[in-house]
């Protein structure tokens, strides 16, 4: 049986991984983090945002980049690549920030 093959048309071939990568299990701290970390660039306003300390939102952030990004194989440090992996994912494992993006007051612009 022939493997299947990942590449969705007219996405460049770089962010093939990304997009054939499906991330189950995350948590709601996982998610709420990705949405202030959208919101707000800096750790710590985004930790204002979830009510932590700058450091706490670095490390709920570190993990959620432990979590995404060995499965892409890309590099574990690049912020990057996780936020693209949320683009690619906003129907699907990602949905849930977008959900709260858009329907919680915390991340309301």
């Amino acid at each position: 049986m022939p493997a299947q093959s990942t590449e969705q048309p007219g996405l460049p071939r770089v962010l093939a991984p990304l997009a054939a990568e499906h991330i189950p299990g995350l948590k709601e701290e996982d998610f709420e983090i990705m949405a202030a970390r959208h919101k707000e660039k800096d750790f710590r306003q985004a930790g204002a945002l979830l009510y932590l300390s700058a450091q706490q939102a670095r490390r709920h952030w570190n993990r959620v980049r432990e979590v995404i990004l060995p499965h892409t194989l890309y590099p574990e440090h690049d912020d990057l690549h996780v936020a693209e992996w949320m683009l690619l994912h906003s129907a699907c494992c990602a949905a849930p920030v977008f959900e709260l993006i858009r329907n919680d007051t915390r991340f309301a612009s």
